[in-house]
C-alpha cells in the first residue's frame, strides 16, 4: 500500500521498516521494497516514479532466484500496458480499464517510461538453472517451512513468488523475444519523442510484424502467459531488417558529430539518441550478429555523408570480421557509391568545364551507375546531409569497398562480378576526381 511504501521512503536516520527484524537484511529489503513500489504504481499509474524506483531497487540486488521471481512479478504488472501500447484493445487486455490509463497511453513520455522499465525488468529474468536454488524451497513444497527459523527470517510473499517461479519459470526464448520487442518499442518511443517537426518513420503499429517467424499463432505479444510460450529459432525476417535500418537512421536526429575518441570502441557506441549498444541488443534478439549491426550503422553514416566519422571507425583498428561484416558493408556501401557517382555525373554534365571529362569514362560503367542508383534510392532520413558529398570522399568510400570486398572473398564470401563493378567504379571516380582537380588548379571553380 501507499502507507507501507512511505515507511521505506521516510526521511531520517531510521525509517520504521528497519525496526522489523525480518527486513533487517539489505537484499530482502530491496526485494520487498520493489514489490511495494510496483503495487503503488499499479494503484496510481499516472506517475512512473514508483515503477522506476521498484526496478532500480531490484537491479541493485545480486543475481538470485528471488530477484528473477520479483522481476517476473513486476513485468506481469506492466505487461498489459505494453499490450495496450501495441493494440488499444481493452476487451482483450482487461487488467487495466480505459478510465485508468486511456489518457496516459496518449502521453508519449509516460508510455516511453513504462516501456523502458518493462525492458529493465525483463532483462533481470533469469532461468532457474542459471542461479542457485534456495534451500527453503523444498521445505515450502512440503509445507514444513518455518519462516522465523531462518536467518534472516523469510518473508512469506517473497517465498511464494520464488516457489511459483521455480515451479513454472518463463521460457528463455519467450523472454528473449519480448525483450527484443521492448527494445524495439524503446527505439520507436525515442524516435517519436525526438521528431518534433517531421513525423517519425517508426510506429508502434509495426511491433506485431517484428515477431519471429516461429512465434506461435494465437498468442499476441504481451498477452497473458506470453513468457511461458516457447519460440522456435528462425532466420531474421525482412520486416526486422527493415526496422533495424530505420532505427539506425532515426538515431541520427542530432547534428552533433560523434567526434574522435582515444578509445576506438567508443566511436561506435557514441550514437546520438539511441545507442548502438541498444541497437545491437535488438539485432541479437533477432539473430542478427553485432558485426552486421555495426556495419549497417557505418553504411547509414555513408548515406548521411558523415564520412569523416566513418574514417575514424575504419582507421581505428575496428575493421576485423568480429567488429564489421564485410558482406553487409560492401552490399550497402556499393548502393551508396552508385547514388553518389550518379549525382557527380549529373553535376559534371551541368558544368561546361567538366562535361567533356565524362567521355573518358567507360560507357557501360556509366549505365550501371545510372541503373543502380535508380534501383536503390536513398533512405529517408530525419537529418539529411546539408550538402552533397565531395568527389574526394566518394572516391575514398569506393577504395574502402575494394578493401572489404577482398576481405569478403578471402573468407569465402563476396558476390560474383561485384569486384569488377567496384574496380570499375574506382577507375571512374579516379578519372573524375583527377579532372576536377585539374579544373580547380586551372582557376576554374566547379559550379
Amino acid at each position: 500500500s501507499n502507507t507501507s511504501t512511505r515507511h521505506f521512503l521516510t526521511s531520517g536516520t531510521k525509517p520504521i521498516i528497519y525496526y522489523l527484524p525480518r527486513f533487517n537484511h539489505p537484499p530482502t529489503l530491496a526485494l520487498k521494497r520493489a514489490v511495494l513500489l510496483a503495487r503503488d504504481f499499479r494503484e496510481s499509474p499516472s506517475s512512473t516514479t514508483p515503477l522506476n524506483l521498484a526496478v532500480t531497487n531490484l537491479s541493485s540486488t545480486p543475481e538470485s532466484l528471488e530477484r528473477s521471481a520479483v522481476a517476473a512479478v513486476i513485468f506481469e504488472l506492466v505487461r498489459p500496458l505494453c499490450a495496450l501500447m501495441v493494440e488499444r484493445d481493452f476487451e482483450r487486455t482487461m487488467e487495466y480499464t480505459e478510465e485508468e490509463v486511456g489518457e496516459l497511453l496518449e502521453d508519449r513520455t509516460w508510455a516511453s517510461n513504462v516501456g523502458s522499465e518493462a525492458m529493465r525488468a525483463i532483462s533481470l529474468i533469469l532461468p532457474p538453472s542459471s542461479v542457485q536454488q534456495p534451500a527453503y524451497l523444498e521445505e515450502y513444497a512440503e509445507n514444513k517451512i518455518d519462516l522465523e527459523a531462518h536467518n534472516p527470517p523469510l518473508d512469506r510473499e517473497l517465498v511464494e513468488f520464488t516457489y511459483n517461479y521455480a515451479l513454472s519459470p518463463p521460457h528463455p526464448s519467450a523472454v528473449r523475444t519480448h525483450e527484443g520487442l521492448l527494445v524495439a518499442m524503446s527505439v520507436i518511443s525515442r524516435s517519436q519523442l525526438a521528431a518534433l517537426e517531421a513525423p517519425s518513420s517508426l510506429s508502434l503499429d509495426a511491433v506485431p510484424a517484428l515477431l519471429p517467424e516461429a512465434y506461435p499463432e494465437g498468442s499476441p505479444p504481451f498477452s497473458r502467459g506470453c513468457l511461458s510460450v516457447p519460440v522456435g529459432k528462425s532466420q531474421p525476417t525482412a520486416e526486422q531488417r527493415n526496422f533495424l535500418d530505420k532505427a539506425i537512421l532515426s538515431s541520427f536526429t542530432s547534428t552533433v558529430p560523434i567526434g574522435s575518441s582515444s578509445n576506438p570502441a567508443a566511436i561506435l557506441t557514441a550514437v546520438p539518441r539511441s545507442t548502438l549498444i541498444e541497437l545491437t541488443t535488438l539485432g541479437s534478439s533477432w539473430g542478427i550478429p553485432p558485426a552486421v549491426v555495426s556495419s549497417m550503422y557505418v553504411v547509414s553514416m555513408w548515406n548521411l555523408s558523415r564520412d569523416m566519422e566513418v574514417e575514424e571507425v575504419l582507421q581505428s583498428g575496428l575493421s576485423s570480421k568480429e567488429t564489421l561484416d564485410p558482406e553487409t558493408l560492401v552490399f550497402g556501401g556499393l548502393n551508396v557509391a552508385a547514388r553518389r557517382m550518379q549525382g557527380i555525373v549529373e553535376g559534371f554534365r551541368k558544368d561546361k568545364s567538366l562535361k567533356g571529362s565524362l567521355g573518358m569514362v567507360d560507357a557501360s560503367m556509366m549505365l550501371w551507375v545510372k541503373d543502380a542508383s535508380k534501383s536503390s534510392p536513398a533512405p529517408t532520413s530525419p537529418n539529411p546531409p546539408p550538402k552533397p558529398p565531395s568527389i574526394q570522399s566518394t572516391h575514398q568510400v569506393i577504395l574502402h569497398l575494394l578493401r572489404y570486398e577482398k576481405h569478403a572473398e578471402a573468407t569465402g564470401g563476396g558476390e560474383e562480378g561485384r569486384m569488377e563493378r567496384i574496380h570499375g567504379l574506382s577507375i571512374m571516380s579516379n578519372i573524375l576526381l583527377s579532372e576536377a582537380m585539374k579544373v580547380k588548379k586551372g582557376g576554374k571553380v566547379k559550379r
